[in-house]
């Protein structure tokens, strides 16, 4: 099950996890399905910030939120590990709320709280993971050659490259799909690869 985020949110699973776009729940869910583990309820927050915000007033926003016993966060990386964990930490403690003391490593006993930060032990984001799930696939050799196309020409690579390149990628497939949430459930990244080892420990502890 996924929700996004409203003024007023009614929670009605036990175990929910919050994560930072449509597109983390979409692929969480698609392995939560590869895994055949319970339903879990995942919540859209509409970006990091506003994860933030809606941790930092659960109680306040949410109804149904007695009834959970394990509460799960997903936050990227991006440039600083650390820091994004010692961020959703502080932001944990600020709302009263269990606080773990490390990525995957659950606190609490009621509610159990558990973080993860992706892509774990890294810089990053979830699209990093994605694509070192596939970088032996031939077609990675294409995306690669198209990055190294504008450069030659010196034309300036995308932002967010991690993101481009896993729409290239997904630009290759007999269907092609934009985000990578609808590619997972399409059997477009390999679920089973050890590089998802860390984000199953996390479902499956859930």
């Amino acid at each position: 099950m996924i929700s996004k985020i409203s003024e007023q949110y009614k929670i009605s699973k036990n175990k929910i996890i919050l994560a930072e776009g449509r597109d983390d729940c979409e692929f969480l869910d698609a392995l939560r399905n590869s895994l055949h583990i319970d339903e879990i309820e995942f919540i859209d927050c509409g970006g990091k910030e506003k994860l933030k915000k809606f941790v930092k007033n659960l109680l306040k926003l949410t109804s149904g939120f007695s009834q959970v016993t394990s509460l799960g966060i997903v936050i990227d990386a991006d440039t600083n590990e650390d820091a994004a964990f010692q961020s959703i930490t502080g932001t944990l403690m600020a709302a009263g709320l269990p606080v773990p003391v490390k990525p995957l490593e659950a606190a609490g006993t009621n509610l159990k709280v558990t973080v993860i930060v992706l892509p774990g032990r890294t810089i990053g984001t979830l699209e990093d993971l994605c694509l070192k799930s596939v970088e032996n696939e031939m077609s990675m050799q294409c995306v690669e050659a198209y990055f190294d196309c504008l450069k030659s020409k010196n034309i300036s690579e995308p932002r967010e490259i991690s993101k481009a390149k896993c729409k290239v990628y997904l630009a290759s497939k007999p269907e092609a799909v934009p985000h990578i949430g609808v590619a997972a459930a399409k059997g477009y990244w390999p679920l089973e690869s050890s590089v998802f080892d860390q984000l199953r420990q996390f479902l499956i502890s859930i």
